[in-house]
């Protein structure tokens, strides 16, 4: 129990951490501010503006109801709230951004709690200060990707369960959050009931709270199903058909085991030496995450297809670890100095892996500049129709461009020849500049993105799009 002095100093050290990593993720925002993959915005903002604004493209999976809407609500709320800031979507874009970085604290606040419990408030400082500056903890913080979303719910369940004596309505909410992060994030299906299992059994105290507070949201989860799909849990049982059934994941890659191994080691250099060191120095301190890291780490690596920002909960959880690990090692010093010395390593560890050519390429880098590309599309002031003559996903969507206009697939010849009367304002790859008789002058580029546009107005055409569903389920109905 602390005393109140030690409990001013507890919460204050919290904040300022917190207020820290909160001021570097919006840095890192503000400074480098674009989409990371597509499924940001075509699986979650844009359905999210398709429920306030009545546009947005429907990407397959939303055709065969394999997404809930729980995430896109929440980003919704955000929108509707936003929407009488003006018709700019950056405000409602920027207040998404930053309420994911708030729910991302929660992995410098876990590695505190946990820390101070055995290390006391330097210890909890040092546990903290890693996942707080940590690259991908960073860079990840603010997109709107479940990955990210459901990883840093379920560590703050966790540490919630984890206190040392969790009242009932504390352990409610913490089997609520674990839970959560199932509805947001499928995959993580496996460490969610390992948590709730091992509390269940390791706390009879908070048993009862914490599975009532789980068994809560399960239902809240099939209720929102039922409600926007029609059945209770469909995304779970649908994602689970597609994929064992179909094998659509195969569709996109089929990678080795060893992809993501191997990709740590190239991605983050000696950052992978110096996290995974750090976590095996703080497994004993916090097993049960560690473990969950593992878990992630393997059971991706069992399935074909595979992209890094997939196992970012594996990462997360163990920035958690390797911060428990850090305020380890420091605790057997002597040295005053120590600490603050330790703090610097891992921010310059951190920092050289964020601008290596392997960081930078490959993950800072993954996409095409879609911001700029919406911001260039929505500044002509007579547009009236968006073709794109480039792949799709790099559109931006209704939920980037925010114009009630119709957008076009003018990706090959024959879609551009039936279609180009709709649009005044094309999307293309630097490489692919329509020819001039086409009518359409450069307005920018970015990158190998450009952006063309025509003058006069667009005829009534009807809005048309590839059929870009995976090959297995090109004879499935949706």
């Amino acid at each position: 129990m602390l005393l109140p002095a030690d409990r001013r100093r507890y919460w204050l050290a919290l904040s300022l951490v917190l207020l820290a990593a909160f001021a570097l993720r919006l840095g890192a925002l503000l400074l480098e501010w674009d989409v990371h993959h597509a499924d940001e915005v075509f699986q979650v903002l844009e359905p999210a503006h398709r429920l306030v604004f009545g546009t947005g493209i429907v990407a397959w999976e939303w055709e065969y109801g394999v997404r809930s809407w729980i995430l896109p609500g929440l980003f919704a709320g955000i929108m509707a709230l936003a929407r009488p800031l003006g018709d700019d979507p950056e405000s409602y874009l920027f207040a998404i951004r930053v309420a994911c970085i708030l729910v991302s604290l929660a992995a410098p606040a876990a590695a505190f709690v946990l820390g101070h419990r055995r290390f006391g408030l330097t210890g909890a400082v040092l546990a903290a200060a890693l996942p707080a500056i940590w690259v991908d903890m960073v860079y990840f913080s603010s997109h709107t990707l479940s990955e990210p979303f459901g990883a840093h719910v379920w560590l703050a369940g966790v540490a919630l369960a984890g206190t040392l004596r969790p009242r009932p309505w504390q352990a409610a909410i913490a089997g609520a959050l674990v839970l959560l992060a199932l509805l947001i994030r499928l995959q993580l299906a496996p460490v969610v009931l390992l948590a709730l299992l091992w509390f269940a059994w390791a706390r009879p105290a908070i048993r009862a709270p914490l599975l009532l507070g789980a068994g809560a949201m399960l239902l809240l989860g099939g209720v929102v199903d039922t409600v926007t799909w029609g059945l209770p849990w469909q995304p779970i049982w649908r994602t689970l058909e597609l994929h064992l059934v179909y094998r659509v994941h195969e569709s996109f890659s089929i990678d080795e085991a060893w992809w993501y191994g191997a990709r740590l080691v190239y991605y983050l250099g000696a950052g992978a030496v110096v996290l995974g060191a750090l976590a095996l120095f703080g497994v004993r301190e916090a097993w049960l995450i560690a473990l969950a890291a593992l878990v992630v780490l393997l059971a991706h690596s069992a399935i074909a297809h595979k992209e890094y920002r997939f196992i970012y909960p594996a990462i997360a959880f163990a920035s958690v670890v390797a911060g428990l690990g850090l305020a380890r090692v420091a605790a057997a010093q002597a040295s005053p100095w120590l600490p603050a010395g330790a703090v610097a390593g891992v921010a310059l560890v951190s920092l050289a892996t964020a601008v290596s050519p392997g960081y930078e390429r490959y993950v800072r880098q993954n996409v095409e500049p879609v911001l700029p590309v919406a911001r260039a599309v929505r500044a002509l002031p007579e547009l009236c129709g968006v073709g794109f003559r480039t792949f799709w996903s790099h559109a931006g969507g209704h939920a980037l461009i925010h114009r009630p206009v119709p957008f076009y697939d003018a990706s090959t010849p024959a879609s551009w020849a039936r279609y180009h009367a709709g649009f005044n304002a094309v999307v293309y790859d630097a490489d692919d500049k329509p020819a001039p008789e086409l009518g359409f002058a450069e307005v920018a580029c970015f990158r190998a993105l450009c952006v063309g546009a025509r003058p006069g107005g667009c005829a009534p055409v009807p809005a048309w799009r590839n059929d870009w569903r995976p090959q297995p389920l090109r004879g499935l109905p949706p």
